[in-house]
């Protein structure tokens, strides 16, 4: 996580901002020299190449739109007072630039990816940079964050430093092809520092609105669109979380938290009714705010794991309806499945992230219960719909479609089925009624003999 500091703190950035239409002159003088070697970068209809050049680092700005700090950038910017918007239209300020100093350096001392303790040592840039024809750093904003930071540290040491070598694309590149180009080569699978999980979702987001979601799968290796979607779908949800929390663009708290939202998303997905999501959304919602003082791990709990049983997924909404004096409570065996009227009246008690830790607990102790008593509390469920199953079956049946044999074994389990009934209920044996389920698999199977109800 990069901690953030002031617009002033950030101003004292080691380099100086130069204007746009003097960044342009440098870079064409230079490019009008003799160019002594080029550059290959992957574009959409082939690999580009591109003259290297010797400019100046002051002949450079950092590109905002840069994907491994894209979500700190946007919780600095809100730190200073400046929106996102702000942002984007001052990009080439020295207020903005600092800023992404110094989140570049935070990331190029990354013990994943150590550029900067790379250049420290040996003192030498080995690979160009990547830039537009006006100085802006399509790729190798780190390095140049890095270059610049130690040559103000000692000038001496880092002399190599005063020139920075970069690769200079075509005055025609258009936005869109940049953005391309920045996929293919920010994003392969070989990157020494992966963005992370938020930060890509953000620019994946980004260049399927700028290029299209088509043009992005080869780009970022998708196997195909489901997985982009899933992914947009994903930070979709850790924003809908995280305005739930009252920390809207919060997401450095997020980022150890990718496997949470990725299977609390697929189990979302699953469930079978709109109305049922909208409850174990909150109920996921209260367990991440309170992850930390559990005293148990979220991931072995629904909704960040498959339901087991899978009966929790209506009993423990409907107890927590029942709880709150918003249902009758049901007897043990029942699970009375939630309904969209009963969730109406339940989602404004659970839309409540100040009560975060005494909902998710609540849910914890419910799925706990229901884990270790599973027999008493659905066992008599699960066997009526057997047997409702197995009414349903022979309802679809006629004479032509049994053999006698197969009759004789019905007529035999459902004599065992009987007396089973019979014991529960206390060895009391009542008169069939027809308008009882056992009773009629019963009058079936005997219509089925041919001796009538």
């Amino acid at each position: 996580m990069v901690e953030t500091k002031t617009a002033d703190t950030a101003s004292t950035a080691p380099f100086r901002l130069m204007p746009a239409a003097e960044r342009i002159h440098l870079v064409r003088d230079a490019l009008s020299g003799q160019i002594t070697a080029n550059e290959f970068v992957p574009s959409e209809g082939g690999y580009l190449e591109l003259p290297i050049i010797s400019v100046t680092p002051d002949a450079l700005v950092y590109r905002v739109d840069n994907g491994r700090i894209l979500s700190e950038l946007v919780a600095m910017s809100g730190n200073t007072g400046l929106s996102w918007e702000d942002v984007q239209e001052q990009a080439e300020t020295q207020q903005v630039q600092s800023m992404l100093h110094e989140l570049l350096i935070a990331k190029a001392k990354d013990p994943a990816g150590p550029i900067f303790e790379e250049f420290e040592r040996h003192a030498q840039q080995t690979a160009p940079l990547l830039i537009r024809y006006d100085g802006v750093v399509v790729n190798g904003n780190r390095r140049l964050a890095a270059m610049r930071e130690l040559k103000a540290s000692d000038p001496s040491r880092y002399a190599a430093f005063d020139r920075v070598s970069a690769a200079v694309l075509p005055e025609e590149t258009s936005l869109e092809e940049q953005e391309y180009i920045e996929a293919a080569l920010q994003m392969a699978p070989e990157l020494k520092l992966e963005y992370g999980w938020i930060n890509r979702r953000l620019k994946i987001r980004q260049h399927v609105q700028d290029l299209g979601i088509e043009r992005i799968l080869s780009a970022y290796r998708f196997k195909n669109r489901e997985e982009a979607e899933t992914e947009l779908r994903e930070l979709e949800l850790a924003e809908a979380f995280l305005d739930w929390c009252g920390t809207p663009r919060a997401f450095e708290g997020l980022s150890d938290d990718e496997e949470f939202f990725i299977t609390f998303h697929a189990q979302l997905e699953a469930l079978p009714d709109d109305y049922i999501r909208r409850v174990w959304r909150l109920i996921g919602f209260s367990m991440l705010k309170a992850k930390d003082e559990l005293g148990s791990r979220i991931d072995h709990y629904f909704p960040f794991s498959d339901p087991e049983p899978s009966g929790l997924i209506q009993w423990v909404p409907r107890t927590m309806a029942e709880d709150r004096g918003l249902a009758e409570r049901q007897a043990p065996g029942q699970n009375k499945a939630m309904n969209p009227r009963l969730v109406d009246r339940l989602v404004p008690l659970l839309d409540e992230p100040a009560q975060a830790v005494s909902i998710a607990r609540n849910a914890v102790a419910l799925i706990d219960t229901i884990k270790s008593d599973e027999k008493r509390i659905l066992g008599a469920n699960r066997a009526v719909h057997a047997l409702r199953t197995a009414r349903n079956a022979l309802e679809t049946l006629n004479s032509q479609d049994t053999t006698s044999d197969q009759l004789r074994n019905m007529r035999a389990d459902l004599m065992a089925l009987q007396e089973i009934v019979q014991s529960l209920s206390g060895g009391e044996v009542r008169k069939p009624t027809r308008d009882k389920l056992l009773p009629r698999i019963v009058h079936k199977i005997s219509r089925l003999f041919g001796r009538g109800g």
